[in-house]
């Protein structure tokens, strides 16, 4: 499939090439719990359609500290020039130490993810994994810090390699929190 070449102009909107500007909340919900998986659209960027999850399945939240939360995209090189794809990594530290976060390590460090952040500055949803290829715990560094100063509590890295660049949600990722549980905001892990 062939597509045209289109202008890539400097965006006008003030601040659009400042880093930072990620919310802090980690999105995240496993592969084996997605019912239907929406279509990228022509543009093979966006996702409009929402995603649809088995009964009693929700997206579940991740906090991360304000400026901790750095995804970043590398092209992949291939073998050839047929083939390739993108690698994502999405760091970010969890603050404290408690039986919910080392539950969490236990239970989902070889488990598949699909995960979302919000960019405030461009707002816009960004999703990290694809159906044939979601996301996985990486690895975390947890540390209890020697002074009241030092961090205490957990570096995660998620990573993911697609055959695409992250995908622009449309739909509203937090109608896929459990509604019934009467918290949208990030409070769990």
């Amino acid at each position: 499939m062939s597509y045209d070449l289109v202008d890539l102009l400097k965006n006008q909107t003030p601040g659009v090439g400042s880093g930072g500007g990620i919310v802090t909340t980690i999105y995240a919900f496993l592969k084996r719990d997605v019912k239907t998986w929406p279509a990228r659209g022509a543009d093979l960027v966006t996702i409009a359609a929402p995603f649809v999850l088995n009964t009693g399945k929700y997206v579940h939240q991740i906090y991360a500290t304000h400026q901790t939360i750095e995804p970043k995209e590398t092209k992949l090189a291939g073998e050839n020039k047929d083939c390739g794809g993108v690698e994502i990594s999405l760091p970010f530290f969890h603050p404290g130490i408690s039986e919910a976060i080392q539950s969490f390590k236990a239970k989902y460090m070889n488990e598949d993810f699909i995960l979302a952040f919000v960019d405030a500055n461009l707002t816009k949803t960004l999703i990290i994994g694809e159906q044939g290829n979601p996301a996985w715990i990486e690895g975390w560094d947890t540390g209890f810090g020697k002074t009241v100063a030092d961090g205490k509590g957990t570096t995660f890295t998620f990573k993911c390699q697609q055959s695409l660049p992250m995908a622009i949600y449309t739909s509203d990722i937090t109608a896929l929190l459990d509604q019934s549980s009467g918290s949208t905001s990030p409070s769990g892990i």
